[in-house]
Order: structure tokens, then C-alpha cells, then sequence
């Protein structure tokens, strides 16, 4: 089969879109990518190796992407337990993974835990993150619906 330039086309879009990493290669397609590279010099480039530094950015930056993707996964996980046994918090607010949130749900983790949690160490929380949405009397209240009666 000559190598003309639709087969090299259809060659290179299988390539790209090939779910395997690297398609399999035949004599067929070895002789067609000669032939492009002897034929088509300019759409090809040599690559040089990338400076160190610029390497160690972009796995830092990989992995910075791979810890938001990991802490979006880990709040969706958060945020449908609290559905489940604690939905009073979730009225809090929409971020579960905020460290406030983190922290005043450390302090009452339960309904009944957060009847029992005084308003003075919520305030403390909430100074701590500079919350000012609310005072710690409303977010207790809003946190555990079964509040002692008196």
C-alpha cells in the first residue's frame, strides 16, 4: 500500500486518537512515517530537552492539580455523610472543606455533641477564621436543631 499523504493523515489521526499508548506499529506505518519525515520536513521539529527547572515546575504543577482534584473528591464525600446524619451543619454553609468548617465540626460532631458545645468555644472558632457571617449563638442554633429546652 503506497504511503500517500491521506493514508499518513489517516495514520496520524489514529495515532492521536489510539487509547493505547502507543499504537502498534507495522512495517506499514515505520515505512509511512519515513516517508512523511523525509517528505514533510517542516511540520516536524527537533525537541531539546527542557531545562530542569521548568521540568520540576510542571510536576509541581501536576501535582497541585492532582491535590484539588483529591480534595474536591474527599469534601463531595464529606458533604453526603453530613447529608446522611448531620444535615443541620451542611446549612452552615457550601464548603465542607473550608478549615472553619473543618474545625467547628471537630468541635461538635454530632447533633448531641453540638447541644453540648458551648457558645464561647464556637465564638473562639469562629474569631480564630475571621467569620463574621454569623454570631456563635445563630450557628449553634443552626447546627443542632435539637437544642436543650429550658
Amino acid at each position: 500500500m503506497p504511503c500517500t499523504p491521506s493514508t499518513r493523515s489517516k495514520w496520524i489521526a489514529f495515532a492521536i486518537a489510539s487509547p493505547s499508548p502507543a499504537p502498534k506499529t507495522t512495517a506499514g506505518t515505520r515505512r509511512c512515517s519515513a516517508i512523511s519525515l523525509r517528505t514533510d520536513r517542516r511540520a516536524y521539529r527537533r525537541l531539546s530537552a527542557d531545562d530542569p527547572m521548568v521540568v520540576e515546575l510542571r510536576e509541581w504543577s501536576r501535582m497541585a492539580d492532582d491535590l484539588q482534584q483529591e480534595r474536591n473528591r474527599l469534601a463531595n464525600r464529606v458533604r453526603e455523610q453530613l447529608w446522611r446524619y448531620y444535615p443541620q451543619m451542611l446549612k452552615l454553609t457550601d464548603d465542607v472543606a473550608a478549615d472553619w468548617f473543618l474545625a467547628l465540626w471537630q468541635c461538635a460532631p454530632t447533633p448531641a455533641k453540638a447541644a453540648e458545645a458551648r457558645e464561647a468555644a464556637i465564638a473562639r472558632i469562629l474569631k480564630a477564621h475571621r467569620i463574621r457571617r454569623f454570631d456563635a449563638a445563630a450557628s449553634s442554633r443552626r447546627s443542632c436543631i435539637a437544642k436543650r429546652k429550658r
